[in-house]
């Protein structure tokens, strides 16, 4: 299904957000010291009528030549504001996640679209992150010729390519500011790409891709793939590493051992519904990480009504 070809317009992007074609599914994040959810990364699906399930890459390409992207990514927003507050009516005060672009970086309304998001769905800014895209670091200063670390001055010195370097860092600090988590998805580049940001603005660094399997490979010493300095420099900073990626249990033991706060992955947990993500259990992270401790029951089990209500409205609206 994904090698077909697949034609959009832009009746069909009216539609399906007209419809509520777009939905979103959630994949939890683990703490490695107690294997239990701190947050959860959300993902967009198009429900397309024709073509069925769709996943991100196959239209998102096409909504960011249409100059619609940030129109989803607004959506998506609101979406997983109402996920998280269905979690936290349920006593589970997990944040959530949202990719961004880099349109939604310059984008000049972006910071009110937020803004706009978490007063509507009363959501306390701590409890959303956002997540740059590792194509953010490109834009960046120059990295040095030994490898280690970064020099001033921009990448491939273009004034203009400088000009959106600084609207993009002028968003992020705004967005802190307002107590929003800041996160840096950085692919296996991520430990060294905070280096580049001065102030250092976030919360959390991912790390994946060839970073998480050669750990995983060298479950023994792995101090020997990822560096030792930039870790500790990560925790110096207050900055969390996620390990994102672990697909089985020796690359999540290995994660654990390498000193990674939290992780992400198929193993670990695939995206689900925001609903069924309250029916997660972590038994079977329990050989890898060691005893685990009761989940945690909710304040109260008793369902009020307006915790019905919103249950049932994000059932219908949002998870389909």
């Amino acid at each position: 299904m994904l090698h077909r070809t697949f034609k959009f317009n832009n009746d069909d992007i009216d539609k399906a957000f007209a419809e509520r074609q777009f939905s979103l599914v959630f994949q939890p994040k683990v703490r490695l010291r107690d294997g239990l959810i701190c947050g959860a990364e959300a993902f967009v699906r198009w429900r397309h009528p024709e073509f069925g399930i769709l996943p991100p890459g196959l239209f998102i390409p096409y909504l960011e030549k249409q100059e619609r992207a940030e129109e989803l990514t607004k959506h998506i927003l609101k979406q997983a504001a109402k996920a998280c507050n269905v979690w936290r009516k349920t006593g589970h005060n997990w944040d959530v996640s949202v990719n961004l672009s880099l349109s939604d970086l310059h984008n000049p309304d972006f910071i009110s679209v937020v803004e706009d998001v978490i007063k509507t769905h009363e959501l306390p800014p701590g409890m959303l992150s956002l997540e740059l895209p590792q194509t953010i670091t490109y834009l960046g200063p120059n990295r040095r010729q030994d490898g280690e670390g970064y020099e001033g001055g921009d990448r491939r010195r273009d004034s203009g390519t400088a000009k959106i370097w600084n609207q993009i860092l002028r968003t992020v600090y705004e967005l802190k500011t307002r107590g929003i988590r800041i996160a840096l998805d950085g692919g296996g580049n991520a430990l060294a790409a905070i280096e580049m940001f001065e102030p250092q603005p976030f919360t959390e660094i991912k790390v994946g891709g060839v970073t998480v399997r050669q750990v995983a490979i060298a479950e023994t010493a792995p101090e020997q793939s990822v560096t030792p300095s930039r870790m500790r420099f990560a925790l110096e900073m207050g900055v969390a590493t996620v390990a994102v990626g672990v697909e089985d249990a020796q690359a999540l033991r290995a994660v654990k051992e390498a000193g990674f706060t939290a992780a992400q992955g198929t193993f670990i947990g695939r995206p689900v519904p925001a609903l069924s993500l309250l029916e997660w259990r972590p038994n079977h992270l329990k050989s890898v990480i060691g005893a685990l401790p009761a989940p945690q029951k909710p304040a109260s089990m008793v369902q009020t009504k307006d915790e019905h209500s919103l249950k049932a409205k994000l059932r219908k609206k949002v998870i389909h």
